[in-house]
């Protein structure tokens, strides 16, 4: 995993939102999920995604 990847993953994390977290990067939200396979560390709610523990 490049040290991107990483920053991606903690922004998500803390923002709960891979819009918030794109905006706080200044990256496309595409970005943040082509960088890495992010569905299978997260699990979708009805109003946001929650990292799958």
């Amino acid at each position: 995993m490049e040290r991107r990847h990483l920053r991606y993953f903690l922004a998500v994390a803390e923002h709960r939102s891979f819009r918030r977290a794109s905006h706080a990067l200044g990256v496309r939200q595409s970005a943040i999920g082509k960088a890495f396979e992010i569905s299978t560390a997260f699990s979708k709610s009805t109003s946001s995604h929650r990292l799958a523990l």
